[in-house]
């Protein structure tokens, strides 16, 4: 890019020659480390306003005619300068750099070197005060003044004059010195990218001042960069979720799947029921005609359970699939709803040309921000229940021991730091072996053992956890708990977005 050449500020500084001697320091002062304002008064006490700031990776002067900013915004910068007059503009032949030279014998350097650009006060070679970067070293003077090398040699190897050569090779370095110094500005905002530089064709604005291209340049570049740069970073965003929805979707049709080819309880329950006659006690299991296949059938049993109990089971078993098998189709078909929606979101977003049309999804994001901060845990739905996820040690503490009630499920990841997790009990009714599991994946995916394949949770009633006195944030006593391995899931492999 050439807004910043050596040459344009070389132009600049022979611009304030003309117009800026004579002007006396007024006030230095900053709203941010990356934001500088230095005020210049006139003879006739008129305002000259300079505003420096790094911003996009880039450094830009620019020079607002008013300043709407509070007082008690301002951080004071460079005080030694008091009111001391500009006596010189001192051009520092073929460097992004220049000095402003005071009455007082101070002089200020500005280095225009893009985000490593500073300002520096000096007098007597001393640095009374600098603005951003590194600590100053002391410069050469003489030798930014008054260079001894021959750039015109040097200058063969330089990527920005052989983007010059590309423009036009028939023109001398000479001539195109010439046409930074003192010919026409023009500004570029096509294909090819945001700059001012002296080739007429395609420009979209021409300047004869240096210090107006800066002005229209800075405004109109910064504009474009931060759009471009948030509509990028949604989009990065949107696509990220929707490669998780799909991968949630899929695993959501392999489970929907699996429900779907599952055993069917009740069936084994009929048969139990049909053949109560000849199953004995204390079975493992039993083999029964099956008067659907027209084979023989194994049904596992539990041997501390008499024949009508293991149907009895077995029918609670098929209540609870039946569940969950609605469950995983509202959740397919909810998931099939976000993947549509999130393509849309992305068209929508690729077509966006302006803020206005990119503030829709901004707002969606800041709510959504601001939904998650208020609460203390991520909250989720699984076959009827709702699952709660604390936040993080604080938030375990507001959840367990204020939020969740004396009969709701508390779960945990064994032996290491990680969420608490509570099921909201469902009046009358109790927790199904599915939910467990599916709350304990992710109470391990919120622990340290997130990354292991199979992860030890612990789960209990709540009233069975105490907090004693002196105890850390999240800590918390368990008695009477139950221990389930299960394998790590985040939400989104669980339940989608």
């Amino acid at each position: 890019m050439f807004f910043l050449h050596a040459w344009y500020i070389e132009r600049f500084v022979r611009e304030q020659r003309e117009s800026l001697i004579g002007y006396r320091f007024h006030d230095a002062f900053s709203v941010s480390k990356n934001e500088l304002f230095l005020q210049w008064l006139s003879p006739e006490l008129q305002l000259v306003n300079w505003r420096l700031h790094w911003d996009a990776g880039q450094f830009f002067i620019s020079f607002p005619e008013e300043l709407n900013i509070q007082a008690r915004k301002r951080l004071k910068q460079f005080h030694h300068l008091a009111s001391a007059e500009l006596t010189d503009c001192i051009i520092h032949p073929d460097e992004r750099s220049f000095e402003l030279v005071m009455d007082s014998g101070q002089v200020l350097l500005i280095q225009c070197y893009g985000p490593n650009a500073k300002v520096t006060l000096w007098k007597s070679n001393e640095c009374q005060a600098s603005f951003h970067g590194k600590a100053p070293t002391l410069p050469d003077w003489e030798s930014l003044r008054n260079p001894k090398e021959n750039y015109s040699a040097q200058v063969q190897g330089f990527a920005w004059y052989q983007s010059l050569q590309k423009l036009d090779s028939d023109v001398s370095l000479e001539e195109w010195k010439k046409r930074f110094l003192t010919g026409a500005i023009y500004l570029h905002t096509g294909t090819n990218g945001f700059d001012i530089n002296p080739w007429p064709y395609n420009a979209q604005q021409t300047f004869s001042r240096i210090s107006d291209a800066w002005q229209n340049f800075s405004s109109t570049y910064l504009k474009t960069w931060h759009f471009a740069n948030e509509k990028q970073r949604l989009q990065e965003q949107w696509n990220k979720r929707l490669s998780e929805l799909h991968r949630s979707l899929k695993s959501a049709e392999i489970k929907f799947n699996k429900l779907s080819n599952a055993q069917n309880y009740r069936h084994y329950g009929d048969l139990i029921m049909s053949n109560l006659w000849q199953i004995g006690e204390s079975l493992k299991e039993v083999s029964l005609d099956d008067y659907i296949s027209g084979s023989q059938l194994i049904i596992p049993l539990k041997s501390s359970l008499n024949a009508q109990e293991n149907a009895e089971r077995y029918y609670q078993k098929a209540k609870n699939q039946n569940i969950e098998l609605g469950f995983a189709e509202q959740r397919l078909a909810s998931l099939k709803e976000q993947v549509t929606a999130a393509e849309q979101a992305i068209a929508g977003l690729e077509k966006a040309d302006n803020w206005p049309a990119l503030k829709p999804f901004m707002l969606a994001e800041k709510e959504k921000a601001i939904q998650d901060e208020r609460s203390p845990y991520h909250q989720f739905h699984f076959m009827g229940y709702t699952i709660l996820v604390g936040k993080s040690a604080t938030d375990n503490d507001q959840l367990t021991l204020h939020i969740a009630k004396k009969d709701d499920l508390w779960l945990h990841a064994r032996d290491v730091a990680g969420s608490h997790v509570i099921i909201k009990q469902r009046s009358g009714q109790g927790y199904p072996e599915s939910l467990i599991e599916a709350a304990a994946s992710l109470a391990a995916w919120f622990s340290k053992r997130k990354n292991e394949s199979l992860c030890p949770v612990i789960y209990t009633q709540k009233k069975f956890i105490r907090k004693r006195k002196g105890m850390h944030a999240g800590q918390v006593v368990v008695e009477k708990e139950k221990v389930v391995m299960v394998k790590p899931e985040s939400p989104d492999q669980l339940f989608g977005k």
